[in-house]
C-alpha cells in the first residue's frame, strides 16, 4: 500500500539509527549500500562535473564527507581521483562509532581517513575543506535541524558542498518497493529505505529550507542534488554543469 507522501514523515525512524539493532543486520546493510549506490546515487556524474574540474595535478584538495556509512563512496571517489592522476585528501566523519567498526574491517585506502567526530568538533577546531559533500544525511533531519547543518556545512566549505539524497515521490517509492525486495533481504536496506523516502523533501521543499544561497535540482531516479558555491557565496556552480551532473 503506498503511504501518504504529501508531507514529510519526519516521526519515522529508521531501524540502523536504534544504538539495539543487530550488528549483523546493520553490517550486511553497510555493504549492501556499495550496491545501491553505485546504482542509484550518481557520484560518477557528480565526481566528474562538479568535483574534478576544480582539481588539479600537483596541487592537493580537502574533502569532508559528512555521514560516511559504509564508507563506499568515499572510496570510489579516492580510487578516481588516483586513476585521474590527481590529489584529495578525504575525511570521512561519523558519530555512529558502529559505522567506524565496519569501515575498520575493510581494505585501507590510500588519502580516505574515517573518524568519529561532529561537525561542531570541526568548527571548533576551525577546519575548512575544498569540498563538503554528503550522502542520505538531508532526509535524517528535522526541518529545524535543517538550518542549523546549513550554517555548519557552509562555514566548512571553501569551494563547494555537495549534498545528495533520495527524493520523495510516489514513483520513487514505487519502484524502490517492487526492486529492491528481490535481491536485498535480511538486512535493514528496504524498510529503512522505504522509511527514507518518507522523510525525504521534494525539490521545492529542499530548496525553500536552504534557502537562496544553495542550489537544488532533481536528479536522475529519484533524487536531489543540492550545491552551495564557498565562492560565490552560494550562487551555485554554472547551470550547465550541474545540468550534465545530474541528467541521464
Amino acid at each position: 500500500m503506498l503511504p501518504n507522501l504529501s508531507t514529510r514523515a519526519e516521526h519515522l525512524r529508521e531501524s540502523m539509527t536504534d544504538p539495539s539493532c543487530s550488528r549483523e543486520k546493520l553490517f550486511r546493510t553497510y555493504r549492501e549500500f556499495a550496491l545501491t549506490n553505485r546504482l542509484l546515487a550518481g557520484w560518477r556524474r557528480c565526481y566528474v562535473c562538479l568535483i574534478r574540474p576544480h582539481l588539479r595535478a600537483g596541487e592537493e584538495s580537502t574533502l569532508l564527507d559528512i555521514g560516511f556509512g559504509g564508507g563506499d563512496i568515499l572510496r570510489t571517489l579516492a580510487a578516481w581521483v588516483r586513476r585521474d592522476g590527481l590529489q584529495l585528501e578525504i575525511t570521512g566523519i561519523e558519530q555512529d562509532a558502529r559505522a567506524l567498526e565496519y569501515v575498520s574491517t575493510l581494505p585501507k585506502r590510500v588519502g580516505v581517513t574515517f573518524c568519529e567526530a561532529s561537525l561542531d568538533d570541526l568548527l571548533r577546531e576551525k577546519r575548512m575543506f575544498d569540498f563538503v559533500t554528503s550522502n542520505h544525511v538531508l532526509h535524517e533531519l528535522t526541518n529545524r535541524e535543517v538550518d542549523v547543518f546549513r550554517d555548519q556545512v557552509e562555514a566548512l566549505t571553501r569551494r563547494c558542498s555537495i549534498m545528495n539524497d533520495v527524493a520523495r515521490s510516489s514513483p520513487g517509492y514505487l519502484l524502490f518497493a517492487s526492486t529492491v525486495p528481490l535481491f536485498m533481504r535480511h538486512s535493514f536496506t528496504v524498510p529503512d529505505g522505504l522509511i527514507s523516502i518518507q522523510r525525504s523533501f521534494t525539490r521545492d521543499e529542499l530548496q525553500s529550507a536552504l534557502g537562496p544561497r544553495w542550489r537544488v535540482w532533481n536528479a536522475a531516479w529519484f533524487r536531489l542534488i543540492a550545491t552551495f558555491d564557498g565562492h560565490l557565496a552560494g550562487a551555485g556552480p554554472a547551470p550547465n554543469e550541474v545540468d550534465n551532473a545530474v541528467s541521464g
